[in-house]
């Protein structure tokens, strides 16, 4: 391969590289968002297995059945 065409492909990974590096940049930043404004629903939530332990074993059951049931396919 020529110095051209090295240097092309070079500047082609340069700035693929970049642009990975800010997409993980903006992930990582709306992660954080997300994170921030799930922490009253954590709470609350744990809030509510504190307070109803059975209530949320209960809960838990019915919707591990309901997703079974939704993301099994009818396997049987």
């Amino acid at each position: 391969m020529d110095d051209r065409r090295m240097d092309a492909v070079q500047s082609r990974i340069n700035r693929v590289s970049d642009r990975a590096q800010d997409l993980a940049s903006d992930a990582g930043e709306q992660l954080s968002q997300l994170r921030s404004s799930m922490v009253p629903y954590m709470d609350q939530a744990k809030r509510f297995v504190q307070d109803r332990p059975l209530q949320a074993i209960a809960l838990t059951i019915g919707l591990g059945f309901v997703l079974g049931k939704l993301l099994g396919g009818g396997r049987e």
